[in-house]
């Protein structure tokens, strides 16, 4: 699909971005607002406590930033006024269920309208606590899947994920292909992960920290130790999530 098509394809719809001050996502969507200023509508999904956090977190670490220079520029007095009425910033946590999204009557008006859902939240620190990784990177995906099933009208889903950059697999050409995943299949063709199992093994590493009444700085470093003898498997089912439910469309 060349950017011609994209830039129509995105002419009228409401899309729902996560991880909304992303490098990657800060990126897509400054330059949908600039190539398509007649999209519908953008709810970008901030981690925050309540909408007006959200919208501060938003104001000050997207659309206050040198990236918005060029649009800021073609809409000079009008800049401010074009955000409102196009951006909505949405107080939610990837981690928990329907994105943490708190105000029922918002979430339904989202799975009644959106038409693509751009799921770009996630944690690069990945000698963060492992609980955390887990909520973020794994949990996350999911129930942002799960959000996705449960919109009236969506047209896409992409995902966005680091793990599309690991792995090592040979191509005889030298190109490699964008091609569906099935499920439970890998870049690596070994992963036989349940991730049920993974969640229900930190569980248990939690409960034994808390039985040894172990405080927040123990928890934290072990929960580090424990993430970093876990990567590799999460790894794995990063791998096989990221092909089974999207494909990434660079504008």
């Amino acid at each position: 699909m060349n950017s011609g098509n994209m830039q129509d394809f995105f002419k009228g719809k409401t899309v729902l971005v996560t991880g909304a001050t992303g490098f990657l996502a800060k990126v897509f969507v400054e330059k949908i607002l600039r190539i398509q200023p007649e999209i519908q509508k953008l709810y970008l999904l901030l981690r925050a406590s309540n909408s007006d956090m959200a919208a501060h977190r938003l104001q000050n670490e997207v659309f206050e930033i040198d990236l918005f220079r060029v649009l800021r520029a073609e809409l000079s007095e009008d800049f401010n006024s074009f955000i409102s009425k196009k951006v909505v910033a949405i107080a939610g946590d990837v981690a928990i269920e329907n994105l943490g999204i708190k105000d029922e009557k918002l979430k339904n008006e989202i799975l009644e309208e959106i038409d693509v859902l751009v799921h770009s939240a996630a944690s690069t620190k990945f000698d963060d606590r492992f609980d955390i990784l887990m909520g973020v990177n794994t949990k996350g995906a999911l129930h942002a899947l799960n959000f996705a099933k449960n919109c009236q009208k969506l047209k896409a889903f992409v995902h966005i994920s680091t793990a599309y950059v690991c792995g090592n697999a040979k191509y005889e050409d030298g190109i490699v292909r964008e091609k569906a995943f099935e499920m439970g299949q890998s870049l690596k063709k070994t992963s036989n992960l349940d991730i049920h199992t993974e969640m229900k093994l930190l569980d248990n590493k939690i409960a034994e920290l808390q039985a040894m009444n172990a405080d927040e700085n123990t928890m934290k470093f072990a929960l580090k130790d424990y993430g970093m003898e876990r990567l590799v498997k999460l790894f794995f089912y990063l791998e096989w999530l990221s092909g089974y439910i999207s494909k990434i469309y660079f504008l």
